[in-house]
């Protein structure tokens, strides 16, 4: 897919979060993001994946009981990846089997490119998670609470 997708064509509101990486052409959400590397963002009243809505947006419908893939084939290199030229409508099962079994574990960084160290990683319900990905999560949800001066 090599459409000439064009952050322009995305709202001001969007399109200003999204950096693109200059070596795999990646379109990264610098925004609010999940553990895994993922991005979030607040989209016609409900917390979205931006992957999903700029998909959406600039392509079309997500067809029901598909899922987007990010196609690492394509060049695509993380997660908070949003071009739509790294993405693809798969079913859950295709989505499944492109993932090598364990390819989490291989991992030495997290979606935010953080490294897995010692020192940044601890284990829930059998899954390395990041301390600093979940840090900068606290420390977001902790903004919002308090009140505005």
């Amino acid at each position: 897919m090599t459409a000439p997708f064009r952050l322009s064509d995305l709202p001001e509101r969007i399109a200003s979060k999204i950096a693109i990486d200059p070596e795999s052409g990646c379109w990264v959400w610098t925004r609010c993001t999940t553990p895994e590397g993922y991005g979030r963002v607040k989209w016609l009243g409900r917390t979205e994946g931006i992957h999903r809505v700029v998909y959406t947006l600039l392509v079309a419908p997500i067809p029901d009981g598909l899922t987007i893939d990010h196609v690492k084939d394509r060049g695509c290199t993380s997660s908070a990846c949003c071009w739509p030229a790294h993405l693809e409508p798969v079913t859950a099962a295709e989505n499944s089997a492109r993932v090598t079994v364990n390819c989490y574990r291989e991992r030495d960084r997290c979606g935010n490119d953080h490294e897995y160290t010692p020192e940044n990683t601890y284990v829930w319900r059998g899954w390395r998670q990041c301390r600093a990905c979940k840090r900068e999560y606290r420390r977001r949800q902790l903004a919002k609470k308090e009140p505005s001066a």
